[in-house]
């Protein structure tokens, strides 16, 4: 049995398909709006630290530098000594004799940042097209944001995820103050250039895991919702629509059109399943008279369709105008003349006929004359012949005769036969007799199994007897059997 899905399963998963798009693009909207979110979030943390690292570094720009004791491993700032040691004093020694280095503000900042990283916190540095340090050059993030500040940006950020972890990196550019001189002043700055810029690294796994759980959450709620839907839509319709509906399938597809009948409580319901049982009912009804009345009508019309179609048959394979048989009688009749001979044994003769210098006879007396030349050749021809033998018209002026179990020398008479005949017997045109004459081509083999091969041997001795000289016949024969031998039947 076919396995259908029911009218209730399928607005099932319709109202299921548009619950589910309408949820997917609600999911989308919120999912974009919680990035949206979280993406200000970040973005007002990044401010704020970023202003505690620029104050705190130019606390230490405003004083200089700050000068720490001297422990043991700490190394003074070699590039210090690109900007002094004339300006800048990078070791001092203070009145209880211990050795004090000193602390740039870009080295407070670095400082800062590797023990807030260790910590797995926020970690920053500063960066620059032109920095004094090569650790300070830019990555390609950076680079582009220092482009982008020389062009007027005041601060640029990005989402970006590295190594699994999601990271919020912010920049924002520096310029140049009057502290800022003292040792980038070689440099050829001014106050108010750009001189690079903070870039700040803030790491978001707790805040994207947030997020995550909160979109598993409303998907887990969405997923339920549907679910819901799904089974209420089955379950509150399976008694109003499905049990109804599979009982009109049923009555459609084994009672319409019979003596049965729908039960009176679909019939009598005031919904629309009750409107389609009555007019189903009605349909099934005059179906069952339209179908007494179609057998009726169908026993009297096959009699004559039969007859029709037989009288048919006999017009597809006769020649209109000589009323002989056609090329395609001969396809379908040949093969049974062929078998014939071989089963007796005997020889079987092929004719190709073919009216001599038929183009001419047209052109001199017109064509209506040559259709009563074909005509009148035809004539002569079939009655020559016997019950059983095959006449057909080849095409244009030439026809064909099988002739089964016969001799060569029976064939070669009525050959001559029929040649003689129509030399003999003019054609009336105008009230004017007009000879005609014809060419014959005879093949005669007793192992004839491809008709094809006979007929073009027949046309091979109709071609020589038209070279020749015309009016006569042209013998072509394979003949193996003992004649004597032949057992000829009674037909």
């Amino acid at each position: 049995m076919r396995w259908r899905i029911s009218v209730v399963t399928r607005l099932g998963l319709l109202m299921a398909a548009v619950f589910a798009g309408t949820f997917a693009v609600i999911f989308f909207i919120i999912q974009r709006s919680q990035e949206k979110d979280l993406e200000q979030l970040m973005l007002k943390q990044s401010r704020i630290l970023a202003q505690q690292v620029i104050f705190t570094r130019k606390w230490a720009a405003g004083h200089e530098g700050v000068y720490v004791v001297k422990r043991p491993g700490d190394m003074v700032n070699p590039y210090i000594y690109k900007v002094g040691p004339a300006r800048i004093i990078p070791e001092v020694t203070d009145s209880e004799g211990r050795t004090l280095i000193l602390k740039n503000p870009s080295l407070v900042t670095r400082e800062l940042s590797e023990i807030t990283s260790k910590a797995g916190l926020v970690s920053y540095r500063l960066t620059s097209l032109n920095p004094v340090n090569p650790q300070n050059l830019p990555d390609s993030f950076e680079q582009i944001a220092l482009q982008r500040f020389e062009k007027g940006l005041t601060e640029i950020f990005k989402t970006v995820h590295e190594n699994g972890k999601g990271i919020f990196r912010y920049m924002l550019p520096l310029r140049v103050e009057e502290a800022c001189l003292k040792c980038h002043g070689f440099q050829g700055y001014k106050v108010g250039d750009i001189r690079g810029g903070l870039s700040l690294n803030i790491p978001m796994e707790a805040e994207i895991a947030l997020m995550h759980e909160k979109k598993q959450g409303a998907l887990t709620v969405g997923i339920m919702m549907l679910a819901f839907t799904m089974l209420t839509l089955v379950l509150g319709s399976h008694y109003l629509i499905i049990r109804p509906v599979g009982r009109l399938s049923e009555f459609a597809d084994t009672g319409l059109g019979g003596e049965g009948k729908l039960p009176d409580a679909l019939l009598e319901r005031k919904d629309e399943v009750g409107a389609l049982a009555r007019s189903m009912q009605s349909s099934s009804n005059e179906i069952h008279d339209y179908r007494n009345e179609l057998e009726r009508l169908v026993a009297e019309r096959t009699s004559a369709l039969e007859k029709a179609k037989a009288q048919l048959e006999e017009l597809s394979r006769t020649d209109p105008l000589t009323g002989l048989n056609n090329r395609r009688h001969l396809q379908a009749e040949a093969p049974k003349l062929l078998s014939l001979s071989r089963r007796q044994k005997a020889p079987v003769a092929i004719m190709m006929v073919d009216i001599d210098r038929f183009k001419n006879f047209n052109d001199d007396f017109g064509h209506e004359a040559g259709d009563r030349a074909l005509v009148h050749t035809a004539i002569l021809l079939r009655k020559s012949l016997r019950p059983y033998d095959l006449l057909v018209r080849y095409g244009g002026e030439e026809f064909l005769l099988i002739l089964p179990i016969i001799t060569l020398p029976e064939s070669e008479e009525v050959a001559e036969r029929l040649r003689s005949d129509v030399e003999n017997t003019p054609v009336m045109v105008r009230q004017k007799e007009i000879p005609v004459t014809i060419s014959i081509g005879l093949y005669v083999a007793d192992d004839v199994y491809d008709l094809e091969e006979a007929v073009n041997r027949a046309d091979e001795a109709l071609y020589r007897a038209k070279n020749e000289g015309r009016n006569r016949v042209i013998v072509d024969s394979k003949i193996s059997l003992n004649q004597e031998d032949i057992s000829w039947p009674q037909i």
